[in-house]
C-alpha cells in the first residue's frame, strides 16, 4: 500500500516551502509519517507549518542554539527528520543545514535553555 500525501496537502506544503525546493521529498515523507498512525501527532495542515517553519532558511541558518532550541521544542518532528534523513538530496546546502539542525539537536544532552 503506497501511502501519499493527500493533493491539498502536497499543494500547502510546496507553497511554503517552494515548487523547486530540493527538501520536498524530505518534507512530504516527514510530513506523511508523522500524520499517519502510530506516529500521528496533528492534522496535515498543522503538521506541515511545523515542519515548513522548522524547514525555512532563516529557521536553518541560526545558531547552534537557537536551531536545537526550535527542534527540541519538537521532539516528534526530530525523530522523524532523523528517521528520514536518508531522503535528503546530500548534495544540497539544504540538505547540509537539516544535518546540522539534527546533530545540533542531538549532540548536547542538556536541554536547550540551559545554555
Amino acid at each position: 500500500m503506497t501511502r501519499e500525501l493527500d493533493t491539498e496537502s502536497t499543494v500547502l506544503l510546496r507553497t511554503l516551502l517552494g515548487e523547486t525546493s530540493p527538501l520536498l521529498p524530505f518534507a512530504e515523507a516527514v510530513v506523511l509519517h508523522l500524520c499517519m498512525p502510530p506516529a500521528r501527532i496533528g492534522a496535515p495542515a498543522d503538521v506541515i507549518a511545523v515542519v515548513a517553519e522548522m524547514l525555512n532558511e532563516e529557521a536553518l541558518a541560526g545558531s547552534d542554539a537557537e536551531v536545537r532550541r526550535r527542534i527540541r521544542a519538537h521532539p516528534q518532528v526530530l525523530a522523524s527528520f532523523f528517521q528520514n534523513a536518508d531522503l535528503l538530496e546530500h548534495h544540497t546546502a539544504e540538505a547540509a543545514l537539516v544535518g546540522r539542525m539534527v546533530m545540533a539537536a542531538l549532540e548536547d544532552p542538556r536541554p536547550s535553555e540551559s545554555h
